[in-house]
This record gives C-alpha cells, sequence and structure tokens, in this order.
C-alpha cells in the first residue's frame, strides 16, 4: 500500500488498483474501465514526481513495470518478474527481481553490471525487499535461493551511488525491511520462511541505527509470543508494530525510543 499527497491509500490486489480518498470513497481501476494494461498488481510506490509505478502481471504472463502519472498509463516490459520497487533520492527507480536487481531511469532500464555488485549471491537470488533511507542509501533484501535439495540463505546489502556493498548482519533470513522517522532501520526476520530450521537463540528482529550499529533480539532474550515475524511499522509514540506469521498484530512497547 502507498499513500499520496492527497491522503488516498492505493493499494494493489488480483482483481486491479484500489484507490481510497480521505472520505472512504474506494475507486478500482481494472483493465475493463481505464487503461491499466493488467490486474494483478504486486508493488506500489510513489516517485518523487509524484507518478505510480508498479509492477503489474502474473509469472506466466505479462511482466511489466507500470507508471500512472494520474492520466496516462505507461508500461515497460520487464524480462524478469519485479518483487519489490523503491525510488532514490535521484528518483531512480530500484527494482527487485525474482532473479537480481535492476534499475529504471530515464525510462529506460539499466543494468546493474557485475562489477557493481559485491558478490555472487546477490546475482542469483530474488530481491524482495528494497528500503531508501534518510541519507539516500538504498537497502536491498535478498531472499532464499531455494530447490529441492537446497536452501541457501540470502542478506542484506545498500547501495550508495553506484557502489553496492554486503552488510554483515547476525541472521540474513529477512522477511521485511522499514525505516523509523528517526532514522532506524528494522529487519524482521523468519516470517516469510517458517519451513526452514530454526533456533530459539538466532535473531528474529534487528535494528539498524543511523550509524549503523545493530541490535538484534532474539526468541530466548525476550519475551516475544512467536519467533515469526513478517513486517513492522514504528509508530509515532516510539512502538514498533510487528506482523506475525501466526499470531497475528504485536506491539514492541518503547522499541523504538532509542
Amino acid at each position: 500500500m502507498e499513500l499520496d499527497s492527497q491522503n488516498r491509500i492505493w493499494a494493489g490486489t488480483r482483481q486491479g488498483l484500489v484507490m481510497i480518498d480521505e472520505n472512504d470513497n474506494m475507486q478500482l481501476f481494472t483493465v475493463e474501465n481505464s487503461g491499466i494494461p493488467n490486474d494483478y498488481i504486486k508493488s506500489l510506490k510513489f516517485d518523487n514526481w509524484g507518478n505510480l509505478w508498479m509492477a503489474a502481471g502474473n509469472p506466466q504472463t505479462d511482466r511489466l513495470l507500470v507508471k500512472y502519472d494520474g492520466t496516462n498509463w505507461t508500461s515497460y516490459p520487464s524480462d524478469r518478474m519485479i518483487m519489490a520497487l523503491e525510488v532514490d533520492h535521484q528518483n531512480r527507480i530500484w527494482v527487485g527481481l525474482d532473479v537480481g536487481l535492476k534499475v529504471f531511469e530515464n525510462e529506460e532500464w539499466v543494468e546493474i553490471t557485475a562489477s557493481l555488485l559485491p558478490d555472487h549471491q546477490l546475482k542469483v537470488h530474488p530481491v524482495e525487499y528494497l528500503l531508501t533511507d534518510n541519507e539516500g542509501r538504498v537497502w536491498i533484501g535478498a531472499a532464499p535461493l531455494q530447490h529441492v535439495f537446497t536452501f541457501i540463505k540470502g542478506g542484506l546489502y545498500f547501495a550508495t551511488g553506484n557502489d553496492i556493498s554486503f552488510f554483515v548482519t547476525p541472521e540474513r533470513l529477512i522477511s521485511d525491511i522499514s525505516l523509523a522517522a528517526n532514522g532506524n532501520k528494522w529487519i524482521t526476520c523468519y516470517g516469510e520462511h517458517s519451513f526452514h530450521m530454526f533456533s530459539y537463540s538466532w535473531p528474529v528482529l534487528m535494528k539498524i541505527d543511523p550509524e549503523d550499529n545493530i541490535t538484534s533480539y532474539s526468541y530466548t532474550t525476550t519475551s516475544f509470543p512467536t519467533s515469526r515475524f513478517t513486517c513492522s511499522e514504528a509508530d509515532q509514540f516510539g512502538n514498533l508494530w510487528l506482523g506475525t506469521a501466526y499470531n497475528g498484530l504485536m506491539k514492541f512497547k518503547g522499541a523504538n525510543l532509542d
């Protein structure tokens, strides 16, 4: 979901793009009633000029990056399925794919060359999580690589300009990245991959402060009722709200005060 400058909520669904205004009036954009090219909308992001970008199409048919400027719909074909979108401070669109990562700039795709990638892992793993921090760095979460007899954890990276670096964390099985108003990055773990082997002493939540110091939280060192977190969002009172795989919504009181 995304919130625009007019306080309207936009949400992607498998039946089209939903817009809800501040009076709770809802509008549904579909192939039948608008210029949207596909009703399957996976990811949304507004750029710095107010254009709405979205991933449209399912894995078997269309794979499209779509721009909606409030009037016109423009589609850009993608050779891979789009998993995540982010906009940096230069208004470039970072696109996480089911294999690897690309940038969309000046109406065209820009390949991230192998020399810019810090290791082989980011070239072959799905990129499902992207976030721009207050300093303009783009944080990149690589999902695990899964085959029948293989499970290789992903990891966390960050891009400064065109340079991409690996960021060492105590846990690499990431399920979401979020940014708090005070600059803290919150990394949830394991929620999207609950079938994987797990130890209660492993980190399930990590905080990276603006100076890049890491604080990790495990099931055994906290009073968490679960160890499977899918997403997070910090509120204005310093609390961290956590989505869980099986236990609904949880509030971590005062977690984001520092």
